[in-house]
C-alpha cells in the first residue's frame, strides 16, 4: 500500500460524502486506501459512510478523543508507506493529491507538506501556511499590522503574506486539513503529540520536523476547499478554552523562555480575548460603517442646527460650550436612533431608499421630542431638535443615494463597496425557480444584494458556493455575516419555515419566501418585487425577541402576583393527596400536580409555578397529555388560547389556530384571550 489516507470525523455528515467523492476523483494512479476515525459523532455520520462508502475502513471511538489521538489510531490501523491527514469538510482538486505525493518523493529533505486551502468562496485561507507564533509576530498580528501591511516581510511574517499564495516554497508550518508525510517520519517523531484536544496539533509536529532536520513544504498548486471548522458547530466542549488550553501547552513545549512564564499567562489570555474583539468587529464591519454614516449625518445636522438656531432666535454667535450644554440632546437623539433603526433591521437592507429610512427618521423625531419633555436641561431644544431631524432626514437619504447611483451606473465597482453596502443574500434549495431568481438579482443593477451562496442538504451542482446543510443555517449566519434569507415553497415546507424563523428570531436576518405559482404563505408580510417575481418578507411578531420579552415578562409578573395572592390556597390543599399530572412539551415531558378540588380553576392553582419557570404560558399553544410523534414545538403550552375561545371549534387542525396567533401576536391578544376565557366560563 502506497498511500493511505486518514479523516477524523465529528459529525460531518453533510459534508464527508463530499470529501470521499473528490478523493475518488483525483488522478492519482497509485494504491492507496481511506481510513476514516469517527470521534463518536451524533449526526448521521456513521449510517452514511456505512451505506454508502462500503469500502472505506471505518474506526468508531467509543467517546470524542480529540484529533491527535484520533490521528494516531487511523495510522496504527493504517498500511500505506505514506500518510495524507485530510479535514471532512474538505473538497480535493483533481491533481491536489498528486502534487502533494510528488512534492515528497522528489525532494528527499522535505518531511510534511501542506496545500493551498482556500474557502467555499474561494478565497485563500492564510492558515494554509504559518511561521511559528513569536512574541513579534503574536502582537503584529493581533494589533491588526499584518492585516494592514500584509506584503512587507515584518509584518507579514506570521502567515507569509508578502509571498504569492500560488508560490510554493518552505514555511514554519502548513494547515493540518490537508497534509502529507511518510510513516517513517510519523514513526520517528512519535506520532501526533496526544496532549493537543484540538488546534496546534499540527504545529507542533511541524516544529518537531524541523528538530530532526526536515524542511516542511507549502505547495501552491495543490488546492483543496476547506468549509471551516464544521465539526466544531457541535462541539459539547467550548472551543474558545481549548484553543488557548492547546496555545498555553504548545508554549510551554516549543515556545522559547520566556514565553513559558506564567507570569505572563494572563496577558496572553488578554491578547487572546482581544483578537476576540477584533474579529468581532472584523465580522460587524460593514453595520458599523453604514451606521457610522448615520451617525456623522445626525453629528453634522447637530453641529449646525445650533449656531442657525441661536444666530435667528437670540441673534448672536454662540461658544462652544453650547454645544457642550446640548449634548445630551445628541446622545438621547443616537440611542434612539440605534433603538428603532435596530427594529427596522435598516443596517440589513443595504444603502437602498425607501419608505423605512423615512420612518425610521419620524419615529426617532417624534420619540426623542417626546422625551425631552422629562429633561428640564434640553426641554427648550424643541426648535433645535426639529432643525436636527430636518437635516438627518436630508443627509440620511442623501449618503445612500449617492452610493445607489455610483452603482447602479458602474461607477463603483470596488468588491469593497459592494461587500460593505449590499444585502448579503443567502438562499436554501435549488430549484429552478430559485435559480431564475439569483440569475435576476445578479444581472440587474437596481437590486442591491451580494448572493453569497446557498444551504441544502447537500452540495449541488450549481455556480454559487454551498455554504452547508440546512441545520447549519443558523450558526453560519455570522461566519458568513448573512442580512436575508430566501427559502423556496417548493424546496422547504412550512414547519421548517417556522422552525427556521424561531431559529433566527432576534439575529437582526429578513427571512423571505419564494412562492410557488404566486401562493402566498402568510398573511403577514411585505412584498417584494424583483422583475416579475415576488419575495415575501416573513413577519411572524411572535417570534421577535422584543415581543416575546415582552411575553415572558408579563406571565412572570402576573403569575408571580396570583402565587403571592393565592397562597393560603397552595397551603391548605398541600395538606391532601395530590393528583399527579404529566404533559408533553415538544421534546420535553413536564410533570406537575393538580389539587384536589371541585373547582377547575383551584385543581390547576399549581400551573401557576410552571408559568412562572417559563414552561408554560397563561396564553398558548393546547396542553398536551398525550405523547406525539412530532417533537417541534414553536409556542409554548398555555392555560388557555384560540382553541379555547373559538366555541364552534370546527377548525380540526389546531396548529392553524398557533400558526393565526404567531402570525397577530401582540401583548394585547394576549389579554383579550384571557378576557374572553374568563367570560365563558
Amino acid at each position: 500500500m502506497i498511500l493511505s489516507i486518514i479523516i477524523v470525523n465529528y459529525n460531518t455528515s453533510h459534508f464527508i460524502n463530499q470529501t470521499i467523492r473528490s478523493i475518488k476523483k483525483t488522478t492519482l494512479d497509485i494504491e492507496y486506501e481511506i481510513i476514516i476515525v469517527d470521534n463518536n459523532s451524533n449526526d448521521q455520520s456513521i449510517d452514511l459512510i456505512k451505506k454508502q462508502f462500503t469500502k472505506v475502513k471505518l474506526i468508531e471511538n467509543p467517546s470524542n478523543y480529540g484529533f491527535s489521538k484520533a490521528v494516531n489510531i487511523g495510522v496504527s490501523n493504517s498500511e500505506g508507506k505514506y500518510i495524507l491527514i485530510l479535514n471532512p469538510d474538505t473538497i480535493l482538486k483533481k491533481d491536489t493529491i498528486p502534487e502533494l505525493y510528488q512534492s515528497l518523493i522528489n525532494d528527499s529533505n522535505i518531511g510534511v507538506v501542506g496545500g493551498k486551502i482556500l474557502d467555499c468562496n474561494g478565497k485563500f485561507q492564510l492558515s494554509s501556511r504559518r511561521a511559528f507564533p513569536s512574541f513579534l509576530t503574536s502582537i503584529f498580528h493581533i494589533l491588526g499590522l499584518s492585516y494592514l501591511f500584509p506584503k512587507t516581510k515584518l509584518f507579514g511574517k506570521y502567515n507569509y503574506t508578502y509571498k504569492p499564495s500560488n508560490t510554493s516554497h518552505a514555511v514554519d508550518a502548513v494547515s493540518g486539513a490537508c497534509m502529507m508525510f511518510s510513516r517513517n517520519h510519523f514513526n520517528l517523531i512519535g506520532g501526533f503529540d496526544e496532549r493537543y484536544f484540538l488546534f496546534f496539533e499540527e504545529t507542533d509536529f511541524c516544529r518537531e520536523t524541523q528538530k530532526l532536520g526536515k524542511k516542511v513544504f507549502y505547495n501552491g498548486k495543490a488546492e483543496t476547499i476547506h468549509y471551516r471548522g464544521e465539526s466544531m458547530k457541535t462541539a459539547s466542549f467550548n472551543v474558545d478554552d481549548v484553543f488557548f488550553d492547546s496555545l498555553l501547552k504548545f508554549y510551554d513545549k516549543q515556545g522559547p523562555l520566556y514565553m513559558r512564564l506564567r507570569l505572563l499567562r494572563p496577558f496572553l489570555k488578554f491578547a487572546y480575548k482581544l483578537k476576540k474583539i477584533v474579529d468581532t468587529l472584523k465580522i460587524n464591519f460593514r453595520l458599523l460603517l453604514q451606521s457610522f454614516f448615520d451617525f456623522l449625518s445626525i453629528s453634522i445636522a447637530y453641529f449646525i442646527a445650533i449656531p442657525i438656531w441661536y444666530f435667528i432666535y437670540y441673534e448672536h454667535l454662540i461658544e462652544n460650550i453650547y454645544f457642550i450644554k446640548h449634548l445630551p440632546l445628541l446622545i438621547s437623539y443616537f440611542l434612539i436612533w440605534v433603538c428603532v433603526a435596530s427594529i427596522f433591521k435598516i443596517y440589513r437592507k443595504g444603502f437602498s431608499i425607501d419608505k423605512e429610512i423615512a420612518l425610521v427618521n419620524i419615529l426617532v423625531f417624534f420619540i426623542a421630542s417626546t422625551i425631552i419633555y422629562f429633561f428640564n436641561s434640553i426641554a427648550y431644544s424643541r426648535a433645535i431638535l426639529f432643525l436636527i431631524f430636518f437635516q438627518t432626514f436630508i443627509y440620511s437619504m442623501l449618503w445612500r443615494y449617492v452610493l445607489s447611483f455610483y452603482s447602479s451606473y458602474k461607477i463603483l465597482k470596488s468588491p469593497k463597496i459592494v461587500d460593505v453596502f449590499f444585502q448579503r443574500v443567502a438562499f436554501v434549495g435549488t430549484s429552478n425557480s430559485m435559480i431564475d431568481l439569483i440569475t435576476k438579482i445578479e444581472n440587474q443593477n437596481n437590486i442591491y444584494k451580494n448572493i453569497v451562496g446557498y444551504f441544502d442538504t447537500s452540495k449541488k451542482d450549481v455556480e454559487n458556493d454551498y455554504l452547508g446543510s440546512i441545520d447549519s443555517i443558523v450558526d453560519s449566519i455570522q461566519n458568513f455575516n448573512i442580512d436575508e434569507i430566501i427559502i423556496s415553497e417548493s424546496d422547504v415546507n412550512k414547519l421548517n419555515i417556522f422552525n427556521l424563523l424561531s431559529k433566527v428570531s432576534g439575529r437582526s436576518v429578513i427571512v423571505k419566501i419564494l412562492p410557488s405559482d404566486g401562493n402566498i404563505l402568510l398573511s403577514k408580510g411585505l412584498v417584494e418585487f424583483i422583475d416579475d417575481v415576488s419575495l415575501i418578507k416573513l413577519e411572524l411578531p411572535y417570534l421577535d425577541i422584543k415581543h416575546r420579552f415582552v411575553k415572558r415578562s408579563f406571565d412572570f409578573i402576573f403569575s408571580l402576583l396570583f402565587i403571592i395572592i393565592t397562597i393560603p390556597f397552595h397551603i391548605y390543599y398541600s395538606f391532601y393527596t395530590l393528583n399527579h399530572r404529566r404533559f408533553f412539551c415538544g421534546s420535553k415531558v413536564i410533570d406537575t400536580y393538580n389539587y384536589s378540588s371541585k373547582s377547575k380553576l383551584i385543581q390547576k392553582l399549581p400551573y401557576l409555578w410552571l408559568i412562572l419557570r417559563g414552561q408554560i404560558s397563561f396564553v398558548g399553544t393546547e396542553l398536551s397529555y398525550n405523547e406525539s410523534d412530532d417533537k417541534s414545538l414553536y409556542l409554548l403550552p398555555g392555560l388557555t388560547g384560540l382553541h379555547i375561545v373559538n366555541s364552534n371549534n370546527r377548525m380540526i387542525n389546531k396548529t392553524k389556530y398557533d400558526f393565526y396567533y404567531m402570525e397577530n401576536y401582540s401583548i394585547f391578544l394576549d389579554i383579550e384571550i384571557i378576557f374572553r376565557t374568563i367570560s365563558n366560563k
